[in-house]
């Protein structure tokens, strides 16, 4: 665990600004609230996770009776993979701060060929 809120943060948003100050500071990244993949629902209600573009280091907040917790994952055992709208974030978020140009669209690009496998072609222009 990486610490929890002070008890007067109550709502999502609040611990969502307090949650990326702390990762801004262990991280040592004032700019990490850019790079992480958006905050997303887990399966409990109660618990959101994100995930950092550059480290791919996952994170999880959760509302519990001692309030907001952030904490550092691991592992996850979830059996699957990154969905489409979780990997053309993850390789946005990539794109925006290592590269020098902006995503605007994904579209279907013919890859290798495997089977069960998909490659987008990220286009747009420069930021």
């Amino acid at each position: 665990m990486l610490g929890t809120a002070p008890a007067q943060i109550v709502s999502f948003e609040q611990a969502r600004g307090w949650a990326e100050a702390q990762l801004a500071t262990l991280l040592d990244d004032p700019a990490v609230a850019e790079r992480l993949i958006g905050w997303r629902r887990a399966k409990d209600p109660a618990v959101w996770h994100t995930t950092h573009a550059l480290t791919v280091g996952s994170f999880a907040l959760r509302f519990t009776a001692d309030g907001w917790q952030l904490a550092k994952l691991f592992s996850q055992a979830t059996g699957k993979t990154m969905s489409d709208d979780e990997a053309t974030d993850w390789a946005t978020s990539v794109s925006r701060v290592l590269g020098k140009v902006r995503i605007i669209g994904w579209s279907p690009d013919p890859g290798t060929g495997t089977p069960g496998f998909v490659t987008l072609r990220g286009t747009g222009g420069p930021k």
